[in-house]
């Protein structure tokens, strides 16, 4: 197995990835309970396993919804899909596929995710968090173990953070000099100690997966079908409701082939 293969291979440098690191703690911690005479309170290959599926898992299913929304989005702004594939022609071009290096040259494909996110959160209300001392938000009072949710529908679309909350608005990502900003109030993965564990993964996930796709194909509406539905279902995470598109590769992508070299 994966697990094994990484107990076989560790050393004391710095961790390679995920299981890497949890593996590290696990040794660490085994450690420091010999010492205190402490026995099955230590981190256990299941908790290894399901933490490893817990991360997974949450980017999988966060990403696959996030790019369903943002597709539906862009079907509501063709102008939008356009743009983004002149930046993908322009900073990459159709040689070779879109790699990680590639994502500081395309910052208005990573406007676009943003706002994706933004506007419709796969996770509209966080999950709870507990106060562990006697505190206050927004100059309530709030006691120790009371259960705090955190509604990132209502941050999100708060009129007095963001400039016509409810329109899907790509450069509100963007300074005046067409750098990337990121406002305080821009929380899709939550803040603080208990962030999201997939945000690195998923943020990976949409970039390259969206970045892939708009390089190779274009996405349009049925004729006289109508847009999709906006309004969305709530389940596990907040999807889009059922819609149609048409997908038509690009010019040197038909048949998925890669143009490389002079031919």
């Amino acid at each position: 197995s994966k697990l094994q293969e990484h107990k076989e291979s560790l050393t004391d440098g710095e961790p390679r990835d995920l299981l890497d690191a949890l593996l590290k703690g696990q040794t660490s911690r085994g450690r420091g309970q010999k010492s205190h005479g402490s026995e099955g309170a230590g981190i256990t290959d299941d908790h290894i396993l399901m933490t490893a599926a817990e991360a997974f898992g949450a980017g999988v299913e966060t990403t696959s919804t996030t790019l369903l929304w943002i597709l539906a989005y862009l079907l509501h702004h063709p102008e939008v899909q356009e743009r983004v594939q002149r930046e993908l022609d322009e900073q990459v071009g159709a040689e070779r596929p879109v790699s990680v290096s590639d994502r500081g040259r395309l910052p208005y494909l990573d406007c676009v995710i943003n706002e994706g996110m933004r506007i419709r959160p796969v996770s509209p209300v966080l999950i709870p968090h507990t106060a562990m001392t006697h505190s206050s938000i927004g100059g309530y009072a709030v006691s120790r173990g009371t259960r705090v949710l955190v509604n990132m529908w209502s941050i999100h679309h708060d009129p007095r953070l963001w400039d016509k909350p409810d329109l899907f608005l790509p450069d509100r990502f963007l300074d005046d000099q067409g750098q990337r900003v990121t406002p305080a109030c821009f929380l899709p993965f939550g803040a603080g100690p208990r962030v999201c564990v997939g945000e690195s993964l998923a943020r990976l996930e949409l970039f390259l997966f969206l970045s892939s796709l708009l390089q190779r194909m274009s996405f349009r509406l049925p004729d006289g079908d109508p847009p999709p539905n906006l309004q969305g279902r709530l389940g596990v995470v907040l999807q889009p409701l059922p819609y149609k598109v048409i997908v038509t590769p690009r010019s040197g992508w038909e048949g998925g082939a890669i143009k490389v070299g002079s031919g």
